[in-house]
């Protein structure tokens, strides 16, 4: 049955699910010496050797192999010999889990990796079993009271479902890029359609499907084919030399609702000081919102930014479907040769502050030109080569109805569990150990956070980088840290 697997108990830690596999039978602690006569351990391949087999109710073999009558065994012998054979017959009760404290259930894997370490496994297993084994964990948590992990309560359960269900779709997309990456190229492509499921984390997520630069437009979970009726009657002749292509239109997402549990304090939010020329309809919004706690700052050009940072290791980029066809000019050029436009320069040089970054499309309409659907698609392949530095999302956000405050909100709400300490109120203007923490790589919500938990600048500089990673990993990121630990030694040396 499926509830007796091991892989559907996300209790399962290293030692307990190795012990489901030991075959079924117990040991003797202290065995008495084997009867005189009985057959050698030795003989019974497959066994343990602290182990002796049932004996025969009626005989027993000596090394000779001649049957020795049963009337000629010592009562102590058979009773040894019964015992033995009691414990060897007795099914190996599985051992009672303890649940676990470290914190959530389940592995937070976004590559497909991870799997094989949290179930245990020496082997590994195929993408396909990943994402099922996954599905089965995440079901059995949902089903599971609040209180079976020590550091788990009703008030944050809701929001751990979500990033699991959002860890759950990211590994189906990436399952299903590596399919369509094998299939052959003369292979028709299959047809797109929105989701039915809009309004929650996961359906968002599924844009994250990347293309090839090689696949057809129409393959991009960013867009909806919309199907043309033929009129019914004669077909046109062959000869007609013009032909009309079907409707693109885009996938937008409305934001899902935040969770109505209480939260201990409200998500602070830091503001590029630039919104309030460019978005000022989204900064009023957010301010007149009694959700968030806003902190503005003013960036230096030349240290590009996050327009909004939500936790000390998430941002999100805004910009435009106008913002996104613009080209560089001829003459100029970005810092790589794959560049091709402000928008990816920006996304370059300012993702290596954070472990992930959203970039929000907002549009006017779900209507796309080919333009714009060129633009859509270069995007997301260039956000896909950086995923080993940072995890990239675009989104495509209507620029109306307040979906980009509602966006905000949903996030920030979603954050903030995964935060330990709550910084104080901030100041808009930066201190200057706050500008030096920039410098080596942290982003303006890591700085203040760092130094709001009682950390001057010289033991953060001075502190090594496994003591660093063991503090700070799970607050600011681990690939963050690791950038900051290169700058660091680079400004030693």
């Amino acid at each position: 049955m499926a509830s007796n697997s091991p892989y559907t108990d996300p209790t399962l830690n290293e030692d307990a699910f190795d012990a489901l596999h030991v075959p079924h039978f117990r040991t003797i602690d202290n065995p008495p010496a084997a009867p005189t006569g009985s057959r050698s351990n030795k003989d019974l391949p497959g066994r343990p050797s602290r182990l002796l087999p049932p004996p025969d109710s009626t005989t027993m073999g000596d090394e000779s192999g001649d049957p020795v009558e049963e009337s000629t065994m010592d009562d102590s012998k058979v009773t040894v010999a019964a015992e033995q054979a009691h414990l060897l017959s007795t099914p190996l009760k599985k051992k009672p889990v303890k649940p676990r404290r470290d914190g959530p259930l389940l592995p937070q894997v976004s590559q497909l990796t991870g799997i094989e370490e949290y179930l245990g496994l020496a082997r590994p297993l195929p993408d396909q079993e990943k994402v099922n084994i996954y599905k089965s964990l995440l079901a059995h948590y949902i089903e599971m009271p609040a209180h079976h992990s020590s550091r788990e309560t009703k008030a944050n359960k809701d929001t751990n479902i979500g990033k699991y269900k959002a860890i759950s779709h990211v590994m189906e997309v990436k399952l299903q890029k590596s399919i369509s990456r094998e299939e052959p190229k003369s292979s028709p492509p299959e047809q797109l359609v929105p989701s039915s499921g809009l309004g929650n984390l996961s359906s968002f997520l599924s844009t994250r499907g990347i293309v090839d630069s090689s696949v057809p437009v129409s393959n991009s979970a960013y867009f909806a084919q919309a199907e043309i009726k033929k009129p019914e009657g004669k077909e046109p002749p062959q000869s007609a030399s013009t032909s009309t292509s079907p409707e693109t239109i885009l996938n937008i997402i409305p934001p899902p609702v935040p969770s109505s549990q209480p939260l201990p304090e409200k998500p602070t939010c830091f503001l590029s000081t630039n919104l309030l020329k460019t978005r000022l309809s989204h900064v009023r919004q957010l301010d007149s919102s009694s959700s968030f706690r806003l902190v503005y700052r003013d960036y230096d050009p030349k240290s590009p930014e996050a327009d909004i940072i939500i936790s000390p290791r998430t941002g999100i980029i805004l910009t435009s479907a106008h913002t996104l066809t613009q080209k560089y000019l001829p003459g100029d050029k970005g810092s790589r040769a794959d560049i091709k436009s402000p928008v990816m320069e920006r996304i370059y040089q300012t993702t290596p502050h954070y472990e992930t970054m959203y970039i929000f499309i907002c549009v006017l309409s779900n209507k796309a030109d080919e333009q714009m659907q060129d633009a859509v698609t270069n995007l997301s392949s260039f956000c896909t080569s950086l995923d080993e530095e940072t995890t990239i999302i675009p989104m495509i956000v209507s620029e109306t109805d307040g979906a980009v405050a509602g966006w905000i909100e949903y996030l920030a709400y979603t954050e903030l569990p995964s935060m330990m300490p709550a910084i104080r109120p901030v100041r808009s203007q930066e201190t200057r150990w706050e500008v030096t923490l920039r410098g080596y790589g942290l982003n303006p919500f890591a700085a203040r956070l760092v130094l709001d938990m009682g950390m001057t600048l010289d033991s953060f500089i001075e502190m090594s980088n496994e003591k660093r990673l063991l503090q700070y990993k799970d607050l600011l990121g681990q690939r963050v840290l690791r950038r900051v630990e290169t700058a660091i030694q680079r400004d030693k040396s």
